[in-house]
């Protein structure tokens, strides 16, 4: 079993692991670009409990959390993510990736806590600004709907008005001035 890493990153792809490095013999840092679920950051639960509605999926890229790390830690994780694409060494990038698990545990939970919920709350006003365009929408309609009706009817009434009473002549100026407020 010469590639021990192999089955570990196998295993962890194939049964949902989100770890954001899987280390492996060689040195080489591997990045999972998967996001966690709602909730967890590493294997700890999210502190604050803050869960989406059911149909809402929230993802990020692993460069989104550095604006939520401190500097030292944000520049550590960044070094982790492009360190491969730089060309740097095996040696260079296992020391940023044991510098960055020992000083930055905690902060990269709580980075990943603030992006989840940032992520969450723009998902919700998303969302409330869709429901509220759609009543507006539905509202709409519905006022043109009345007002069409109630054109028909004066239509219709002021074809009568010849044969109207003086009490349906009120009604119908009534209703005049009703269709102009609403409608116009």
């Amino acid at each position: 079993m010469g590639r021990p890493w192999v089955f570990l990153a196998f295993w962890g792809f194939a049964f949902g692991a989100n770890a954001d490095t899987i280390i492996n013999n060689s040195a080489t840092i591997v990045i999972n670009a998967r996001p966690l679920p709602i909730g967890m950051a590493g294997t700890r639960p999210a502190q604050g409990g803050t869960t989406p509605p059911a149909n809402t999926r929230i993802s990020y890229q692993p460069s989104e959390l550095i604006a939520y790390l401190p500097p030292h830690c944000a520049q550590l994780y960044e070094s982790m993510l492009y360190g491969p694409q730089r060309h740097e060494s095996g040696t260079v990038l296992a020391g940023v990736r044991s510098e960055f698990s020992s000083q930055c545990g905690d902060a990269m939970t709580s980075a990943r806590q603030a992006l989840i919920k940032d992520k969450l709350n723009q998902a919700q006003s998303s969302q409330a600004q869709r429901v509220a365009t759609a009543n507006t929408l539905a509202q709409t309609s519905k006022t043109k709907e009345q007002c069409d009706e109630m054109l028909r009817n004066l239509v219709s009434r002021r074809n009568r008005v010849n044969a109207m009473s003086e009490g349906e002549l009120a009604d119908l100026a009534r209703f005049e001035d009703t269709y102009t407020n609403r409608c116009k």
